[in-house]
């Protein structure tokens, strides 16, 4: 990995706060759900336990609202910048802070997490687009991949802070890093040298560029011009479904966004305290999701690390296996536990599992599949390509937030870890036969790739889809 210059960085770091923020609003659910069912009014601000279908809506409108984030940031994307567009996403993000700190009714927590969802869902529409277009392209992948850093750093302060103060101070907490980046944002963030030629304003991609490097590189200059001019045609819906590497980079992105849900990562992550509660374990409910958050910090900046020397393939590939081997276990302790056997002498099975699910996650998932939005697709067909692969990635997060609860009702916590598991094997085999590596490829390399005849041996597979 080459020397990365200190305002690329200040860059990466001030977009990367909104992930911090939004990896506060996924594990928020987790501790604050248990505070709303707690009986006394003293310390639920609705002076009563919350009902099923209060708590499975609390838990997943965020991706619902999510849904909603990548259709309007698609179109801001291209009409008002990467950067505007991202402070655009920040204020709904900011403004549920709020409310979720004051609110005393169902609706007022209903209405803040939808708001929250479709900042969320801006936001990783957008940042891994535009970190994707600044980052050079022997640090892309590790840049890429510090967006899934913040990410599990919002939700470590929510497993490690939440358990231990009142719901309004955990719920204003979240307001810090949303509003550290608009403090920084006009400073720190410049626009993308992408966005600029394809406005054709050189001299402005040009400024943008130094500013971003430690030295100008023309070669880098032309690199950009010639994959923009080559992509700017190609920018209607029609056009960009008639592109073989068009669609070949969306069933890639979507169906590893729709698979990586179904194996469950929200659901786990936003009832979390309830599966370690059920379990039985020893350990503290608390104390075990700060196991876990720790460790997936620790995983993710390896994977990070690691991204541009192993491969995205590789990483991802290790990734779902460590998940599936994970699944099934805590899937057979929760149906020995069900027929009433007695589990004692297993008590460390479920926190063992449910921390090789994270650190398997973490090692890939939580990261690449962002990194490779921001890599298979023309300039002009990112923005599109990155609403359809999010509006994929939260609705499934939302439908398996939301069906969870009833799920685990109707089959058990068995059931849904096994469930879970199936889809993991089958994320597991896609990748395999599917997924070609853009390791150490520049745009115009990876995109001459995606577009190769489907005699390419990279292509003969997908294909078939």
């Amino acid at each position: 990995m080459g020397k990365i210059s200190i305002k690329l960085l200040q860059a990466v770091f001030t977009v990367d706060l909104l992930a911090f923020a939004s990896g506060n609003f996924y594990s928020w659910s987790s501790t604050a759900l248990i505070k709303l069912k707690n009986t006394d009014p003293g310390k639920n601000p609705l002076g009563r336990p919350v009902t099923y279908s209060e708590e499975s809506l609390i838990a997943s409108l965020l991706s619902l609202g999510a849904i909603c984030g990548p259709l309007l940031a698609g179109i801001c994307a291209n009409a008002l910048g990467r950067k505007n567009t991202i402070l655009l996403f920040s204020l709904p993000m900011l403004a549920s802070s709020l409310i979720l700190t004051f609110a005393t009714t169902t609706f007022e927590f209903y209405l803040a997490r939808l708001m929250a969802g479709v900042g969320v869902g801006g936001v990783y529409t957008v940042v891994p687009m535009y970190i994707g277009e600044i980052a050079e392209t022997n640090v892309r992948g590790f840049l890429g991949g510090v967006m899934g850093i913040f990410n599990v750093l919002g939700m470590l302060l929510g497993f490690a802070v939440g358990p231990f103060v009142d719901l309004k101070m955990f719920c204003f907490l979240q307001v810090i890093p949303t509003g550290l980046f608009l403090i920084l944002w006009n400073s720190y963030v410049p626009e993308s040298p992408f966005y600029h030629l394809i406005k054709e304003d050189e001299f402005a991609a040009r400024r943008s560029l130094t500013y971003l490097r430690k030295s100008f590189d023309e070669k880098e200059m032309e690199m950009m011009r010639d994959t923009v001019n080559k992509s700017t045609s190609e920018h209607s819906l029609c056009v960009m479904f008639s592109s073989q590497g068009f669609r070949r980079a969306l069933i890639l992105t979507t169906l590893i966004m729709a698979l990586q849900q179904l194996m469950g990562s929200i659901a786990i992550l936003s009832y979390m305290e309830d599966i370690f509660a059920a379990s039985g374990s020893s350990l503290s409910a608390s104390t075990s999701t700060i196991i876990v958050a720790l460790l997936q910090v620790c995983l993710v900046v390896l994977s990070t690390f690691l991204a541009d020397r192993w491969g995205r393939k590789l990483l991802l590939m290790i990734s779902v296996a460590t998940c599936a081997l994970s699944l099934f276990p805590l899937g057979l302790y929760f149906f020995i536990k069900y027929n009433e056997y007695d589990v004692s002498q297993l008590w460390f099975l479920p926190i063992l599992c449910i921390v090789l699910f994270f650190v398997g996650f973490n090692f890939g998932l939580c990261t690449i599949p962002w990194t490779l939005v921001g890599e298979l697709f023309t300039t002009e067909a990112k923005a599109t390509a990155s609403s359809i692969t999010s509006i994929t990635y939260f609705g499934m997060a939302f439908l398996m937030s939301f069906v969870f609860p009833h799920l685990k009702n109707f089959i058990g916590f068995h059931g849904v870890f096994w469930f879970c598991g199936s889809f993991s094997l089958a994320h597991l085999v896609f990748i395999y036969f599917f997924l070609p590596e853009t390791k150490g490829k520049t745009f115009q390399e990876i995109l001459d790739l995606m577009e190769k005849d489907k005699r390419s041996e990279c292509f003969v597979n997908i294909n078939r889809i």
